[in-house]
């Protein structure tokens, strides 16, 4: 195929992208300056070359940008290798942390009910006097955790000392609402039941009252005045304790 103008020498070829220019001359096989049986003009041999090296110039410059963001995606991957690391990093450090403040919080916990439990166990004593005689001086409000470790406390001493009778002095309580004058109720039934009698003493004016008002019935508990009472009964035992 012979073109009916040659595109090398036709102006309107200047238009042409390099793509098109090339595709054109290629499809033109009987080209006699492409042969070489014809000579090609200076202007056009310049004209080419020119275009040519413009070519060449732009594929420089699409090169050189293609190195450029092939350079700013290897950065840029650099940089995310580098956060992930310092991510993973922050992550381990803060994993370390919270497992030394767990173990710090536990350790203070652990602390803290070590010190609710001797707190507890000064709140409520437990002293033999002698022995099969057990008093628990009681001091402060009587509130229902307290009641329930007195109960498990005096409970476990009366098995382990095998002793007869448990005085819970009162002297120092205040005031005694119903859950409470209730529990002591229960105290001294759960006594009885380990075949030990409850001697009750120091109860207040006030708290004897206040437990009447409440509709709570503690005649049935065997009661002294005071401590000294309730401990010369115990040695000196003239009548048997009331049972509950």
């Amino acid at each position: 195929m012979r073109c009916e103008r040659c595109c090398l020498e036709d102006p309107a070829s200047e238009s042409l992208d390099l793509d098109s220019y090339c595709r054109k001359i290629t499809a033109c096989t009987e080209c006699p300056l492409q042969q070489g049986t014809a000579t090609i003009s200076r202007d056009v041999l310049i004209g080419n070359i020119r275009r040519l090296t413009e070519s060449a110039r732009q594929n420089r410059q699409q090169q050189n940008r293609i190195r450029q963001l092939e350079r700013a995606q290897q950065e840029l991957t650099e940089d995310i290798q580098r956060s992930d690391e310092r991510v993973a990093k922050l992550e381990q450090t803060q994993k370390a942390t919270t497992h030394a403040a767990d173990e710090q919080l536990r350790a203070q916990l652990e602390r803290l009910s070590a010190q609710q439990a001797a707190i507890m166990a000064l709140a409520t004593p437990i002293i033999q006097v002698w022995d099969g005689v057990l008093v628990l001086p009681l001091i402060g409000e009587l509130d229902e955790e307290r009641m329930q470790a007195l109960t498990e406390s005096l409970l476990s001493a009366l098995q382990e000392r095998r002793a007869r009778l448990a005085v819970l002095d009162l002297t120092g309580v205040p005031t005694l609402n119903q859950s409470s004058a209730q529990h002591l109720y229960r105290i001294a039934t759960a006594v009885r039941l380990l075949g030990a009698e409850a001697l009750l003493c120091g109860l207040r004016s006030q708290v004897v009252q206040t437990v009447t008002s409440l509709g709570v019935d503690l005649s049935s508990l065997a009661t002294t005045r005071s401590l000294q009472d309730a401990l010369r009964r115990c040695i000196f035992p003239s009548r048997e304790l009331p049972r509950v």
